[in-house]
């Protein structure tokens, strides 16, 4: 779906937390 532009970012950032996240610290789902 169509995600506004603050979403978008938000969403952008959640990615590159759980990318750049040790293992132990990163959340599933």
């Amino acid at each position: 779906g169509w995600v506004s532009m603050e979403n978008a970012q938000l969403v952008e950032s959640e990615l590159h937390t759980q990318r750049n996240a040790p293992m132990g610290k990163r959340n599933t789902g």
